[in-house]
């Protein structure tokens, strides 16, 4: 399966398209556009929804080609809903540890976390220094840090699902 990436404005409203799936942007939830930011959606992060609904990412598939699309400078929730739509794509069955991230997700996204001094280092405070690193070495490349956030961020993703699986 050949999986790529792209990248849309905010707010951007997509229709469905064969040979693409839309993450947390898009201003529907149906085959081939998983986002939660409108009315009537689903009362869950994309994340969850992506593992909820792989067939919305298979029903898209053309060929052995699919584009990810995902929002301008990629959040948590966006990039943790890219690699479960990567797991669709190549037909990976999520285990115990891709739900538990995705309610961690849901939580960080829906604003239910914080920090403490008892637990200042978290999953999202490890995320967030790595996107603002990225974002202050690639500045004024838009494209570049697009791109770069969501591979640092799938790298995230990996290790920490090690962590879990230790």
């Amino acid at each position: 399966m050949n999986i790529s990436f792209d990248f849309v404005e905010m707010g951007y409203v997509a229709k469905s398209e064969c040979g693409k799936v839309y993450v947390d942007v898009g201003n529907a939830f149906c085959p081939g556009v998983l986002d939660h930011h409108h009315p009537g959606a689903p009362n869950a992060c994309t994340a969850m929804l992506a593992l909820q609904h792989p067939e919305f990412v298979l029903s898209q598939i053309a060929g052995d080609q699919l584009t990810i699309v995902c929002h301008d400078f990629p959040d948590l929730d966006a990039i943790s809903g890219a690699f479960f739509e990567k797991m669709d794509g190549r037909g990976e069955v999520p285990s115990t540890k891709h739900m538990q991230w995705a309610e961690y997700v849901c939580r960080v996204d829906q604003g239910y976390t914080h920090l403490s001094p008892e637990q200042s280092v978290t999953p999202y405070s490890l995320f967030i220094m790595r996107m603002n690193t990225v974002r202050a070495n690639h500045e004024n490349d838009q494209a570049s840090v697009n791109h770069i956030m969501l591979q640092s961020g799938i790298e995230l993703l990996d290790t920490i699902f090690s962590w879990m699986e230790s």
